[in-house]
C-alpha cells in the first residue's frame, strides 16, 4: 500500500508544470480549493482494482478522469474476481476507452496531467513511446501559438507518467524511451519543470527504490567509501 502514496507524489508535485495546469475545484461557496490533479489509469488488471483505483479514489487531490484497458472484462489468474470496465465506470463515475489512441482524440485525454501505465509488460514501450508523443504534441502546440517564456509553464498541460515495472522488456526498447525522453528535455532547454519538451514527470514504479535501506545504500555508493561498484546481488 505504501506504493500509491510514492505515484500520486510524482503525479501531483513532481513539477511545477503539473501544479500550474491541473484543475481547480471550487465548493459551494465560490472558494475555490486545492488544485486536483487528472489522472488516467491505464490497465484495468488486478494490480489496478485491487491497488492504483482505489487509493486514487480515496485521495482528494485526484480525479480519476478514465480508465483504458483493451478488453471489456478483465481476466486474471490471480484474481479471479476482477470486475468489468462497465462496474468500474460506474464506480468510480469515469469514462472508459479501450485504446490510448482513441482516449487521447477525446478532450478528456488531452486534459489530463498524469497517467499510471499497468499493463501487461509487452505494451509498456508503445504506451511510452504514445504519451512522450502527446507531451511533445502539446508543447509544440503551445509554441506554434506563441507563448511568451515564462507563459510557456501555465500554457500547456505536460504529461506526466508513472510507468509499472518493468520499463520495458528489453534494453533498446528502455534506452529508446529515455532517448525521447532526453530528446524532449533539450527542446525547451529548461530544467524547472522536470523533464521538459512537454513531458513532466516519467517514472518507472518501483517503491523499493524509496525504502529506509535503499536510501542507505545509495548514500553510501555516493559517498565514495565503499569504491567502485563491480557487481550487485539483490533479491
Amino acid at each position: 500500500p505504501h506504493l500509491q502514496p510514492l505515484a500520486l507524489r510524482v503525479l501531483l508535485s513532481s513539477s511545477r508544470s503539473l501544479t500550474t495546469a491541473t484543475t481547480a475545484t471550487s465548493s459551494d461557496d465560490g472558494n475555490t480549493s486545492t488544485p486536483t490533479a487528472n489522472v488516467v489509469l491505464i490497465g484495468a488488471g488486478w494490480w489496478s482494482q485491487g491497488w492504483h483505483l482505489p487509493h486514487l479514489h480515496r485521495n482528494e487531490r485526484v480525479k480519476i478522469s478514465a480508465i483504458v484497458d483493451s478488453t471489456p472484462h478483465p481476466k486474471s489468474n490471480l484474481n479471479p474476481h476482477l470486475e468489468p470496465l462497465e462496474t468500474l465506470a460506474q464506480r468510480y463515475n469515469c469514462p472508459v476507452y479501450h485504446s490510448l489512441t482513441d482516449l487521447l482524440q477525446d478532450p478528456i485525454g488531452q486534459s489530463m496531467d498524469g497517467a499510471i501505465v499497468c499493463t501487461p509488460h509487452s505494451t509498456h514501450f508503445n504506451i511510452g513511446q504514445e504519451l512522450i508523443a502527446e507531451g511533445k504534441r502539446r508543447y509544440d502546440e503551445a509554441i506554434q501559438k506563441g507563448c511568451g517564456e515564462d507563459e510557456k509553464v501555465v500554457a500547456y498541460r505536460p504529461v506526466n507518467v508513472l510507468m509499472e515495472k518493468p520499463m520495458t522488456t528489453n534494453v533498446r526498447e528502455a534506452k529508446e524511451l529515455h532517448d525521447l525522453l532526453m530528446d524532449r528535455r533539450a527542446a525547451e532547454q529548461t530544467t524547472d519543470t522536470g523533464i521538459g519538451g512537454g513531458v513532466g514527470c516519467f517514472l518507472i514504479n518501483h517503491s523499493a527504490n524509496y525504502r529506509p535501506q535503499a536510501r542507505a545504500a545509495h548514500a553510501l555508493i555516493q559517498s565514495g567509501k565503499i569504491g567502485t561498484i563491480r557487481h550487485v546481488s539483490a533479491f
